[in-house]
């Protein structure tokens, strides 16, 4: 999706809850905070005056999106909103049709909150924040030939932030998604780091002062003192020299900064474990795309393998746990191996824990999973549990056809429900090829022929026009069936 097109979709849904559209001065600004830029580099490249921009778009920005989304929404948070929402995605790339019957999202969760995991034994790891040259220098130095990641994991005793293998994941991520560009993945770090900290303090509700100070000194080139931190502090807000000394101090006590003596003056860094778990945050993300790339390409072994690495830095990756549980049916798809399908249910259930899109995700991929084996009233109980809090159109296209489906195998009594379920399904996404094969076969159940023929007819149209897509099938197996068995039925009634 490109950044006019993300700017729309937002526009158009604060029209629809507010009654007016984003003016130009509030578009401009839209688009500089999401691409990480102060105000200062977005007046520069604007007609409009830095004053106008920072005392009156934004804060104008700020609170209309928040009576759009109908929740807080300020200039550090703004983003986990709107994909929280559903209205984007951090790499701009719509959803796909998943090895099961949910978009395949590619963005992790907000983080649980807990505390940054313990020092580990070996990491040296400060080379990746604030040191973009030394971290160019380190990846130069790799080989440009993949290791063996398991060998290297296992030759520093399980240690993943051991800093050689850090190096050498950094190194894959640059060439899988940056053509080898270091520069182009630096510049990218730094808009995920701060999404990432916005992301994990959310729930903390840390003031957006703090959240500021700790993405500035995430991807400073060197510690700040108190006199360069208003400068640096990513649409900073004026602040008095007594608040940012009071909010340095607070960040002190949490030990999520320190404070160092730099030739006889006072500077702060990140705190060193607060560090790591930025890494491991990092890490995780780009390993999670990694394995959606890999499956994408038909090297699901390989996917598996990345979307593992990636748990193994965070395991409250909803995304990932979800990502890997429909490698795992593809895989059962190709295989029949129940291994495979177990731990497909596995994956899902461990990522159904979150309240996010990736859990309603899994549910949705579960609850198909569970009509399949012919649990049927296990399958109706797990979607109605969750379809009214789902905001996720192209999950609620799904959870809507599966619950028709799962209704009109509970047997006649329930074939109206069934095609009601169906109709909301393509009320969402009229050209949604499975609900139109179900809905063709609900039809012809109820006896309503001529519907079920133009039922039948656009399911067909609709088919023909979706080009093959390269790497694995995304089409759903029983959908084959189905179309085989109206064949079948539609071709005896005419004969």
């Amino acid at each position: 999706m490109h950044l006019d097109k993300l700017v729309k979709i937002i526009d158009e849904e604060v029209f629809a809850k507010t009654g007016r559209h984003l003016n130009e001065a509030e578009t401009i600004v839209l688009k500089g905070a999401w691409q990480g830029q102060t105000y200062e580099h977005i007046a520069e490249n604007s007609r409009y005056s830095l004053a106008t921009l920072k005392q009156s778009a934004g804060p104008q920005l700020w609170q209309t999106l928040s009576e759009a989304l109908e929740e807080k929404v300020s200039k550090t948070n703004f983003r986990v909103v709107l994909e929280r929402k559903g209205l984007t995605s951090e790499d701009f790339s719509p959803p796909q049709e998943g090895s099961g019957d949910s978009p395949w999202p590619t963005e992790p969760p907000v983080d649980t909150g807990e505390q940054p995991p313990e020092d580990q034994k070996g990491s040296d790891l400060s080379v990746f924040f604030g040191r973009d040259a030394e971290l160019q220098k380190l990846i130069s130095e790799v080989s440009d030939t993949e290791k063996d990641l398991s060998e290297l994991i296992n030759k520093h005793d399980g240690n993943f932030l051991a800093l050689e293998v850090v190096v050498n994941i950094v190194a894959i991520i640059i060439r899988e998604f940056f053509a080898g560009n270091k520069e182009e993945f630096i510049k990218h770090k730094d808009l995920v780091i701060n999404k990432i900290i916005a992301e994990h303090f959310q729930q903390d509700t840390l003031p957006d002062l703090q959240i500021d100070i700790m993405s500035c000194l995430a991807v400073t080139s060197q510690p700040l003192s108190r006199q360069e931190l208003p400068n640096n502090i990513l649409f900073s807000e004026e602040v008095s020299a007594a608040e940012l000394l009071s909010v340095i101090e607070e960040l002190g006590k949490r030990s999520l900064i320190e404070e160092i003596n730099e030739f006889g003056e006072k500077k702060w860094i990140l705190h060193e474990k607060f560090e790591k778990y930025l890494i491991a945050q990092l890490l995780a993300k780009y390993l999670n795309k990694i394995g959606q790339k890999k499956y994408q390409e038909r090297e699901l072994n390989s996917a598996k393998s990345y979307l593992e690495m990636s748990i193994s830095y965070n395991p409250d990756m909803a995304h990932a746990h979800y990502n890997l549980g429909s490698t795992y049916e593809k895989l059962y798809d190709m295989s029949s191996q129940e291994a495979d399908i177990s731990a497909a249910r596995a994956s899902y259930q461990k990522a159904k824990q979150y309240d996010n899109r990736a859990a309603h995700a899994a549910i949705n991929n579960l609850a198909r999973l569970e009509i399949l084996a012919g649990n049927i009233a296990e399958a109706i109980e797990m979607i109605e549990s969750i379809l009214a809090e789902v905001n996720d159109t192209m999950v609620k296209v799904s959870l809507h056809k599966n619950l028709g489906w799962a209704y009109f195998e509970h047997g006649q009594n329930f074939y109206n429900e069934a095609k009601q379920q169906l109709q909301e399904s393509l009320k969402l996404d009229s050209s949604y090829v499975p609900a139109l094969c179900l809905l063709t076969k609900v039809q012809l159940a109820l006896g309503e022929q001529e519907d079920a023929l133009l039922s039948w007819k656009k399911c067909l149209e609709y088919d023909s026009r979706e080009k093959p897509q390269a790497g694995v099938s995304w089409k759903l197996p029983e959908v084959d069936i189905w179309k085989l068995e109206l064949r079948r039925v539609l071709n005896a009634k005419q004969t």
